[in-house]
């Protein structure tokens, strides 16, 4: 759990005069940014997909993705996903307050969750030059330490154009030495981010910067899910990959088959398939997910099936779900039981 903190980049604290607007929540909404991660002396790229710069540097493109929301000991929250070549390396799940923006828990794609005891203020409500806040509090059972300070109201140029936003400074001491500058534009979001981890003697272990690319495209709440997205995928459950169709499984059922079949898929249109637990007394905790596949459209018509294998001291009984992805937008949930 611990490498989820470790690596985690801030992803958005976005803001605006009020609540309602500080944060665009949509499912959809898409940030784009230039991801640059510099390394300190004795400390190189530990990803062997990506090939430094002759300076030793990675620069990738990074997409920030709404893609729902969950609950969060009993709190919905907006999931964040942050995304570097097409695969998810850190959620946020955040809470919006007339207070501010909370982060109650940060995750990975793998379904593992650090919730902050007390949620993490990111942002404080209503804005203005010189406020502080600080947050004391644990994550994954480790101190968290850090001071917030919006310093000064001025003017920044990034790819995507010049901004006036708010400069926000924030310093941590646990569970390690940081510092981070932060650049948001109200109603815009967050245009610039660095962050340095250091080492306790002072030294750089790495610096990672995010520079907005392009203005963010914020989906409308209220075509969130258009009919047309609605209805591009048909899909059925049962324990063959053909045959008839069910929602209720015995726990000793060798697989679980999920059939879809596509309705004017343009080509080459990724469908996703998200396994989740949804409600399984004393085994996994709420909305916990299993597992995840996909696969890639050829034609507007395409079919598939993904497949879920019963474990080893057969499947839980309880309640379950899968949803199913176009293009990373949510089109179809379909849920399921597991009985004895």
């Amino acid at each position: 759990m611990r490498k989820v903190l470790l690596n985690a980049l801030p992803l958005l604290g976005l803001l605006s005069a009020s609540a309602e607007s500080i944060l665009p929540t949509s499912q959809g909404t898409t940030w784009k940014y230039q991801m640059t991660q510099e390394f300190g002396q004795g400390v190189k790229a530990n990803d062997s997909s990506v090939k430094p710069d002759p300076d030793g540097n990675v620069r990738l493109p990074v997409a920030i993705i709404v893609t729902g929301s969950e609950k969060i000991d009993g709190v919905e929250a907006h999931k964040f996903e942050m995304r570097r070549q097409g695969a998810v390396q850190v959620i946020q799940f955040l809470q919006v307050t007339e207070q501010g923006i909370f982060e109650l828990a940060r995750g990975d794609e793998s379904g593992e969750r650090i919730k902050f005891t007390p949620p993490q203020k990111t942002l404080s409500l209503p804005l203005k030059v010189g406020e502080k806040w600080e947050y004391r509090g644990e994550g994954a059972g480790e101190k968290v330490e850090e001071m917030y300070e919006i310093v000064a109201q001025e003017s920044i140029e990034v790819p995507a154009g010049t901004f006036d936003a708010y400069h926000i400074h924030i310093v941590g001491t646990q569970p390690f030495k940081s510092v981070v500058d932060r650049w948001f534009v109200p109603g815009l979001g967050e245009v610039k981010d660095v962050t340095e981890v250091k080492r306790p003697n002072g030294s750089m272990i790495q610096r990672i910067s995010l520079e907005l690319v392009e203005r963010p495209n914020i989906a409308d709440s209220s075509k969130a899910r258009p009919a047309e997205i609605a209805n591009r995928l048909s899909i059925t459950l049962g324990k063959a990959a053909v045959g008839e169709a069910t929602t209720q499984f015995t726990a000793d059922t060798p697989k679980i088959f999920a059939r879809w079949r596509g309705h004017e898929l343009r080509d080459h249109t990724k469908v996703r398939a998200v396994w989740i637990a949804e409600k399984v007394s004393n085994v996994a905790a709420p909305d916990y997910k299993i597992n995840e596949a996909s696969a890639v459209a050829d034609g507007p018509d395409s079919d598939g099936i993904f497949t879920l294998s019963r474990p080893n001291n057969g499947w839980p009984v309880g309640d379950y779900r899968v949803e199913f992805y176009v293009d990373e937008a949510l089109t179809e949930t379909v849920k399921l039981k597991i009985v004895k």
